[in-house]
C-alpha cells in the first residue's frame, strides 16, 4: 500500500515538473524578442552623441580659424554648412526616431502579444496541472482501494498459508521428535554394545600402561631368562643366524605376484628384487639404529618405531604387492629385546663382580682387624698370667713371713686375696676376649664379614 502510494506521489511531482519546464521556455523566448530589440533603441542614442561632437568641432574651429577669414564670409559659409549639416542631421534624427517609435510600436506589440501568449499558456498550463492532478487524485484513491483490497486478500491468504505451514510444521516436529527417540534408543543400544566391547579393551589397555609405567621408571621384565651374559651373547648369534637364513632363502621379504617390465619376465623379478634391497634395507636402519639407542627408560618407544616402521615400509610396497614377513620382524624385535637384556646382564655381572671385590675387601680388613685384635687380646692375656703369677709368689712370700702382729699379717693377706681374684677375673676376661677374637677370624676366613 505505502509503495503504490510512493509511486503516484513521483507521478504527479514529474507532471508538474515537465509543466513548469514549459512555461521556463516560453519566458526564455519572449526575453531573446526584447533582447533583439534593443540595438535599434541603442542606435538612436548613438546618434544623439554623433551630435553634440559636430557641434563641439563646429565650435572649436570657430574659435581657431575666426582671425584669419573674412568673418562674414566664413560665418556665412558656416552657418550654410552648420545649416546643411543640422538638416541631415535632424533628417536622420527624423528618420531614427520614426524607426524608433515604429520599432517600439512592433516591440511594444510583439511584447504584448508574448505576453498574452504566456499568459494563455500560463493559464492553459495551470487549468492542465488541476486536470491532471485531478486525474492522478482519481487514479490514486483508485489504485488504493485496489491495493487495500489486495492487502486484505493477501493478508487472508498469509494467514491461511501460516496457520497451514504450523500444522506442516507440527506434523514434521512430531516425526522428527520420532526420530530423535529412534536413534536416542540406536544410540543407547550401540553403546551398551560398545561398552561391553570396550571393557576387556580397557583392561589390556591399563595393563599396558602400568607396564609402560613400570619401563619409564626403569622397571623391565626380561623376556628371557639366560643366567649368565654369555648365554645371552649366544641366543643373540642364534639370532643373527636364523636372520641371515632368511635373506638368504629371500624369505624375510616377498612379492606376491609376478611383474613384466617392458615384456621381460626377467626386468620384472630384477625390479621386484631392487624394491625389496630398499624395503629391507630402511627397514634394518630403522631397527638398529632403534637397537642402538635403546635404555631402560625407551625400551617400549624402541619396540613400537621397530613395529611401526615394518607398518610404514609394507605400507610403501603395498602398491607393487611387496611386503616384509612378520617372522623377520619378529626376529629383529627378539633382536631388540637379547640386546637390551644382554647389557643389563653385562651390568650387573659387572656390578656383582664389583660387590664381590668389596666383599673381599672388606673381608681382607676384617681378617686384619680379628688378627690385630686376637693379637691384642693374646698380649693382654700374657699380661694379666704375669700379673697373676707374680701376686701369687707375693702372696706365698707374705705367708711364709712371721709377723710379730697377726693382725697385719691378715690384712695383707687379704689384700693379695683381693687383687688375686681381681687378676684372675681379667684373666678370664682376657682369655673370652682372644676366645672371642679367634672365633671371629675363623668366621671371617669361612667368608662371612663382621665389623668390630
Amino acid at each position: 500500500m505505502g509503495w503504490l502510494l510512493a509511486s503516484l506521489f513521483l507521478l504527479l511531482a514529474g507532471l508538474l515538473g515537465f509543466l513548469l519546464y514549459g512555461a521556463m521556455n516560453d519566458r526564455a523566448s519572449l526575453m531573446k524578442r526584447v533582447a533583439e530589440l534593443d540595438p535599434k533603441a541603442a542606435a538612436h542614442d548613438e546618434a544623439m552623441v554623433e551630435r553634440h561632437k559636430m557641434a563641439a568641432a563646429y565650435n572649436a574651429m570657430r574659435k581657431r580659424f575666426g582671425g584669419a577669414l573674412d568673418a562674414d564670409a566664413e560665418k556665412a559659409r558656416v552657418v550654410e554648412e552648420i545649416k546643411r549639416t543640422v538638416e541631415r542631421f535632424n533628417a536622420n534624427l527624423a528618420t531614427a526616431k520614426a524607426q524608433y517609435v515604429a520599432t517600439k510600436k512592433q516591440r511594444d506589440a510583439e511584447i504584448a502579444s508574448l505576453q498574452a501568449q504566456l499568459a494563455a499558456r500560463i493559464a492553459a498550463a495551470e487549468a492542465e496541472q488541476k486536470a491532471r492532478l485531478l486525474e492522478a487524485e482519481h487514479e490514486i484513491a483508485t489504485r488504493a482501494t485496489a491495493a487495500q483490497a489486495e492487502y486484505v486478500a493477501l493478508t487472508k491468504k498469509c494467514y491461511e498459508e501460516r496457520v497451514a505451514h504450523k500444522e506442516q510444521l507440527a506434523r514434521r516436529v512430531a516425526e522428527v521428535e520420532a526420530e530423535i527417540t529412534a536413534l536416542k534408543q540406536k544410540q543407547m543400544d550401540d553403546l551398551r554394545t560398545m561398552e561391553a566391547e570396550i571393557g576387556p579393551l580397557r583392561a589390556e589397555h591399563k595393563a599396558l600402561s602400568d607396564e609402560a609405567a613400570l619401563v619409564d621408571m626403569g622397571f623391565y621384565r626380561a623376556r628371557h631368562s639366560f643366567v649368565t651374559s654369555e648365554r645371552y651373547k649366544k641366543a643373540i648369534d642364534e639370532n643373527y643366524e636364523k636372520q641371515k637364513e632368511m635373506l638368504a632363502s629371500k624369505k624375510a621379504a616377498y612379492c606376491g605376484r609376478e611383474w613384466t617390465l617392458d615384456g621381460s619376465a626377467a626386468k620384472g623379478r630384477k625390479h621386484v628384487e631392487k624394491t625389496l634391497s630398499l624395503m629391507l634395507r630402511a627397514f634394518n636402519g630403522e631397527c638398529d639404529s632403534a637397537i642402538a639407542k635403546v635404555k631402560a627408560s625407551n625400551y617400549q618407544t624402541m619396540e613400537n618405531r621397530i613395529h611401526k616402521s615394518f607398518e610404514a615400509v609394507n605400507k610403501l610396497g603395498k602398491m607393487q604387492e611387496c611386503c616384509l614377513s612378520e617372522e623377520y620382524r619378529d626376529l629383529r624385535v627378539a633382536e631388540l629385546q637379547l640386546e637390551y637384556e644382554h647389557a643389563q646382564k653385562v651390568q650387573a655381572e659387572r656390578e656383582e663382580q664389583r660387590a664381590i671385590k668389596e666383599e673381599m675387601r672388606q673381608q681382607a680388613l676384617a681378617e686384619k682387624e680379628a688378627e690385630r685384635a686376637q693379637q691384642e687380646a693374646d698380649r693382654e692375656r700374657r699380661q694379666y698370667q704375669a700379673a697373676l703369677e707374680k701376686a701369687r709368689a707375693e702372696m706365698a712370700r707374705v705367708d711364709a713371713e712371721k709377723e710379730v702382729d697377726s693382725q697385719v699379717q691378715e690384712e695383707k693377706h687379704n689384700a693379695m686375696e683381693a687383687r688375686i681374684l681381681e687378676l684372675e677375673q681379667m684373666m678370664a676376661e682376657a682369655n673370652a676376649k682372644q676366645e672371642r677374637a679367634t672365633s671371629l677370624a675363623q668366621q671371617t676366613r669361612s667368608g662371612h664379614v663382621y665389623v668390630i
